[in-house]
């Protein structure tokens, strides 16, 4: 219920269409409006003065005014002062200084009410925290950190037309921080287009444009975004939770896609990304010290070379991204003492890692030739798994590389006989001592203290092995 009063200075020249004083007092639930300034109809309508709103909820006033509700969240309590100049449909407001959702700023605002409804207008803030508007958007869903299946609803974009430039002195969203930042927005017949003409984030530049727009597959997104000279392990843990590169560099990416879900959109990525990074380090992952240990003892291993660092020069990072699938074309990295050169696929959608490469542990000395192993990296993004090539480790191993040579001979003998004998299973390389058999007897080694068979190979225990996969099984097997 509303309590409405209106106060004319003059009524007579009101009736008449001439300039008259004008008080309005609207007292509500929804809301209450405060107007103190002059009306005249002729030779059109013309109201100028002084215009104050207070609402507890912007939200709930909106739609009791019969409005489509309002995407995301925030737009609770709300204030409004200005001066108001309304010319026929067209309503303009100076000296404006709004609150919402406890942030401020001031500016000039146009709302023109013929025919489609727009708003267009400049605001300036100190501070905007941002985090209440985009409390319902959630790319990822936890605790699993798998992509949000919760459908994208955009219907609230069709509510009225907008051209709003922003610009603040620092913007929060969630435990994101920007500093300085210009901002752009157009939405048009249900299409939303923002535009960060510089925005300084991530102790970086940040420029680009994001697109969305309702379509017949759901929400049809494309963004052209540039992270320049970032602090690359907060922006893209921002982005994409993942916490791996320590270090500055830049970050650039072109993206399009639709669906009804974030899930689903991730389906349709199309596009590239980029990075370059100087003088950091992976972080979680110590491959020169893995490197070491197996150039020394190619069986030996553990998991903590899980754990750890790996600094280097220079990073380089090109994908090309199709139907939801990231071609990783290049990542070449090059450090003091390691180089990593990596290619292969990922998951978007899934979110997994599937890629090949060559780890070298680069010499001091000009005379020693480089160690190389080549490995892969599978698993998740945030939890991948470094796996060196068990063929290249059991080649280097003076003990096990006899017992690759018997089974390729052993192989090479099956194909030579009509009915092929099964391949005896080799045992696994542990630090228990091989106990001979028919097949490996020739390999086998005697008791402790007791005289070798001459002509034969003596396996000696190695420490607890990696987790690579078991010799009988390995591709190796079937290499003559």
């Amino acid at each position: 219920m509303l309590d409405i009063g209106v106060t004319l200075g003059n009524f007579a020249a009101a009736l008449q269409g001439d300039r008259s004083a004008l008080k309005v007092r609207v007292a509500g639930e929804p809301l209450k409006l405060a107007f103190d300034g002059a009306i005249a109809t002729r030779p059109t309508l013309k109201i100028e003065g002084a215009t104050s709103i207070d609402s507890l909820s912007l939200r709930q006033a909106i739609a009791w005014m019969g409005k489509k509700p309002l995407p995301g969240g925030g737009f609770e309590r709300f204030s409004l002062k200005a001066q108001t100049n309304v010319l026929g449909g067209t309503i303009a407001l100076s000296q404006v200084n709004l609150e919402l959702d406890g942030n401020t700023a001031e500016g000039v605002l146009t709302f023109v009410v013929d025919g489609r409804q727009t708003l267009q207008g400049t605001l300036a803030a100190d501070a905007l925290d941002l985090t209440s508007y985009l409390s319902t958007v959630r790319l990822l869903a936890a605790p699993d950190r798998e992509w949000s299946r919760t459908p994208i609803d955009l219907d609230g974009l069709t509510t009225a037309d907008l051209d709003l430039r922003l610009s603040a002195a620092k913007i929060m969203i969630g435990t994101a921080q920007l500093g300085r930042t210009a901002i752009a927005t157009n939405l048009r017949a249900g299409k939303l287009g923002i535009t960060v003409g510089e925005a300084r984030g991530f102790g970086g530049v940040i420029r680009g444009n994001i697109n969305l727009a309702k379509a017949e597959q759901g929400a049809a997104f494309a963004s052209q975004i540039v992270f320049d000279n970032v602090n690359l392990e907060r922006c893209i843990g921002e982005l994409f939770g993942i916490k791996r590169i320590d270090a500055k560099g830049s970050l650039t990416f072109a993206l399009e896609g639709t669906g009804q879900s974030v899930y689903a959109l991730t389906r349709t990525l199309e596009g590239e990304a980029t990075l370059t990074a100087n003088k950091g380090a992976l972080t979680g992952l110590n491959v020169e010290q893995l490197l070491r240990r197996l150039e020394r003892r190619p069986l030996s291993g553990g998991s903590e070379f899980r754990s750890g660092r790996t600094p280097f020069e220079t990073l380089s990072v090109q994908v090309k991204i199709a139907k939801g699938n990231a071609t990783v074309e290049a990542v070449d990295l090059r450090g003091q003492t390691v180089q990593l050169a990596l290619e292969g696929e990922a998951s978007i959608p899934a979110r997994d890692l599937d890629l090949k490469g060559v780890a070298t542990l680069v010499s001091a000395s000009a005379d020693r030739k480089a160690f190389e192993l080549p490995f892969v990296v599978q698993g998740r993004w945030d939890d991948p798994v470094m796996l060196p090539d068990a063929q290249i480790l059991i080649q280097r191993s003076g003990a096990a590389a006899p017992l690759l040579e018997a089974l390729r001979r052993h192989n090479r003998e099956e194909r030579n006989e009509t009915a092929p004998a099964a391949i005896p299973t080799l045992p696994a390389l542990t630090s228990e001592p091989v106990a001979p058999t028919a097949a490996t007897a020739p390999l086998a080694t005697k008791e402790a203290g007791a005289q070798t068979t001459p002509g034969a190979t003596t396996i000696e225990p190695t420490a607890p092995t990696l987790p690579l996969p078991a010799v009988t099984t390995a591709p190796a097997a079937k290499v003559e």
